[in-house]
């Protein structure tokens, strides 16, 4: 998997990071807007959390921009490298991909 910070901001005692990448074993693109303070860790927001949500990089952009989350082009070209570049999928990955795809369609 790759994570790339679009944005890290400490306000008082809390940060906010909204970070995006390839999960390989998940086969998609994913943001995550992350709220942590001294306690706990929170996902405020996510898109790709699902196996094959995101496959196509042009989709993931479209749904980060209608969330108001924008990716400049150099974002998007390393994103793009991260998926041409990803080992392939081991058996036992694609079988649990299968399987966690057939419980998301079920």
């Amino acid at each position: 998997m790759t994570r790339h910070t679009l944005l890290k901001e400490k306000s008082g005692g809390e940060t906010k990071e909204i970070v995006v990448g390839w999960d390989n074993p998940l086969n998609t693109y994913f943001l995550q807007v992350m709220i942590s303070d001294s306690i706990r860790d929170v996902v405020y927001d996510a898109i790709g959390e699902r196996p094959n949500e995101y496959k196509a990089l042009k989709p993931f952009v479209d749904a980060c921009m209608n969330k108001g989350y924008e990716l400049g082009p150099d974002i998007v070209s390393k994103l793009k490298n991260d998926k041409n570049t990803a080992l392939p999928h081991t058996e036992l990955q694609k079988r649990m991909l299968r399987i966690l795809d057939s419980m998301n369609k079920g």
